[in-house]
């Protein structure tokens, strides 16, 4: 992940912004190429650049630089060096136009945006890489969740007592320089809190189920501290804080979308660990949300094709917030960990960046 954020945060560095470029002059650019090549399209119209561009940002690399492409946008500008053209596949008698972004370092690009005449959205296109037949048979996008988490919804449970506590993961790694630091969080039941408990941590999972699960738990005594993850019933309350296997998906998409899965997509599954997958289950089932508003349990964390993760809680102590994920090679586990950490420039360096919620991730809520 580390040469994967360095090389994202060189290339965004470099994206000039400074000289834009008119974007009715180049749509007028393509639609001469249409008349004068006698090509039979439909002329290409600006709105068609611009929604397919807005499409797409949410789910790019580009995400530093958004608020500023939009503008740039709502102004009839391109970023600097951009420009639209089109190609054409003379044996299947198709055309394709697409939008190029540049880099200073010559770098750059290509954004499909419309194909004869059909405008090429990013949300629409990702739906192929949920086709079962690519994924072990297995329906990847269809996230199971019951229970969806109101919009007030709170950052940890209420009348509840927590407790994070940093720990060092035993185990072997598959591969080296093996990263242990994780946190163990815990929370104090009580014959009168289990209701909250299970109102928070059964977003998802079914608020019945955790009930259940807190009460068998707590049995006869008075109060009782449990790990969070053994309230849940999947794979995740089986595999927090230890390593992946050489049968686990340890790619952070992977686990990230499938939190709430019964059990693991197969490792054979082809699409199981890629952005587009994640791109299809944000678009089917969540909303957006302001960088100003409150995170709760199970929210998406998603630096836009870099890192997924899951919310858990607010530390009451720290006021820290508390995330799930894990990072590819196979020396990390899947983790409890702080999020100004996990989802930073420099996630293994114990310097924490308050700026990720506002600058790096982007944070979706299962509304539907």
């Amino acid at each position: 992940m580390k040469q994967v954020v360095f090389v994202i945060a060189y290339l965004l560095s470099t994206l000039a912004l400074a000289d834009p470029v008119s974007l009715p002059e180049q749509v007028e650019k393509i639609n001469t190429l249409i008349r004068t090549n006698n090509r039979p399209l439909p002329p290409l119209l600006k709105d068609e650049v611009k929604e397919a561009i807005k499409d797409f940002l949410p789910f790019s690399f580009l995400r530093p630089l958004r608020a500023e492409i939009l503008l740039l946008l709502e102004k009839d500008l391109l970023p600097e060096k951009s420009y639209l053209d089109i190609e054409s596949f003379h044996e299947s008698h198709s055309s394709r136009i697409s939008v190029f972004f540049f880099f200073e370092d010559g770098s750059g690009f290509a954004l499909p945006i419309k194909i004869n005449n059909r405008v090429l959205l990013y949300t629409k296109t990702v739906e192929a890489a949920c086709d079962p037949k690519f994924n072990a048979g297995v329906s990847i996008c269809d996230e199971p969740f019951v229970d969806l988490p109101k919009k007030d919804a709170p950052s940890r449970p209420k009348n509840t007592d927590i407790r994070v506590t940093p720990i060092v993961v035993p185990g072997q790694s598959m591969a080296t320089p093996t990263q242990r630091d994780a946190l163990k969080v815990e929370v104090k039941l009580t014959n009168k809190n289990l209701d909250d408990v299970a109102a928070y941590f059964g977003t998802g999972f079914g608020r019945q189920e955790v009930l259940e699960r807190a009460s068998a738990f707590l049995g006869s005594q008075k109060e009782a501290w449990i790990e969070v993850q053994e309230l849940w019933p999947n794979w995740i309350g089986n595999k927090v804080n230890t390593f992946p296997t050489e049968t686990d998906n340890d790619v952070c998409h992977a686990p990230a979308r499938e939190f709430f899965f019964e059990n693991q997509t197969p490792v054979q599954s082809r699409n199981a660990r890629d952005t587009q997958a994640i791109a299809a289950v944000l678009t089917r089932f969540y909303c957006p949300l302001e960088s100003s508003e409150g995170m709760t349990f199970g929210d998406f964390l998603w630096v836009p094709a870099e890192h997924s993760g899951r919310f858990i809680l607010t530390d009451p102590k720290s006021k820290r917030d508390v995330s799930f994920s894990v990072n590819s090679g196979g020396n990390v586990p899947y983790r409890f960990y702080w999020m100004d950490e996990d989802f930073s420039t420099h996630p293994y360096s114990h310097m924490p960046d308050s700026s990720v919620r506002s600058i790096r991730v982007d944070v979706w809520r299962r509304c539907r």
